[in-house]
């Protein structure tokens, strides 16, 4: 007990500051330290003739980790496989995926000289390649609908004129509506017309706003909206 307490206090400090605001989306529990974590090595292969990363981003992140058995954990080290859809931390510089199950994981990452904060969440109704065991990006949470992102990356040629055929890492980028009430998930696009169709019996909330709804942050605005109504 007095391992644990001390371990406890220490992340405390360490965390505060960012560890409030997240932790109370997690129902405010405790967390555990990240060598509390139970783990297995991962080895990468080498990928050094591809452009770019399989990853979420270049650097790692920091975040919050909600196991499926209820525990809930701070990481120091966090970084997500858009190619194999997997959760990985680091600990003493060796890279591990979780043994245990994961449910739902915030991030907290740089990219391109923005701070960016993401939350992924897995337990959706089968959709197409999709299983329960997919994690989406949650895009804007609530208790009617929730907007979901479906990132992925492949490697394909890349051609140049002039120049040698390169291997990448592309990324595709895919929406879905869950409804809550029905417990059912459906493909969108990010369009106006498209989200009327997944849910009919929103209409005239999507309707009072104007605009064409051909962005991410015009459709957050949407999701917001109607989850406060």
């Amino acid at each position: 007990m007095k391992k644990i307490l001390t371990a406890f206090s220490l992340l405390f400090l360490l965390h505060t500051a960012y560890g409030q605001t997240v932790a109370n989306s997690f129902n405010g529990s405790p967390f555990a330290e990240a060598y509390d974590i139970n783990g297995k090595p991962f080895t990468s292969t080498n990928n050094t003739n591809i452009d770019g990363t399989p990853m979420l981003s270049e650097s790692w992140g920091k975040g919050f980790v909600k196991l499926k058995s209820g525990k809930q954990l701070a990481v120091d080290a966090l970084q997500f496989s858009l190619l194999d859809n997997e959760l990985h931390f680091k600990k003493d510089n060796t890279e591990f995926i979780f043994a245990d199950a994961v449910s739902e994981f915030k991030i907290s990452y740089t990219q391109d000289d923005l701070d960016i904060n993401a939350m992924f969440r897995n337990g959706y109704p089968d959709m197409g390649k999709n299983t329960g065991a997919t994690f989406y990006q949650v895009l804007a949470d609530g208790n009617k609908l929730q907007l979901l992102k479906y990132s992925t990356k492949s490697i394909q040629d890349n051609y140049s004129y002039g120049g040698p055929v390169r291997k990448i890492y592309k990324e595709t980028n895919e929406y879905f509506v869950y409804d809550m009430k029905n417990a059912a998930i459906k493909s969108i696009s990010l369009e106006k017309a498209s989200l009327i169709r997944a849910v009919p019996d929103f209409e005239s909330s999507i309707n009072q706003f104007k605009s064409k709804l051909r962005s991410e942050k015009e459709m957050v605005a949407v999701f917001n909206q109607i989850n406060i109504q």
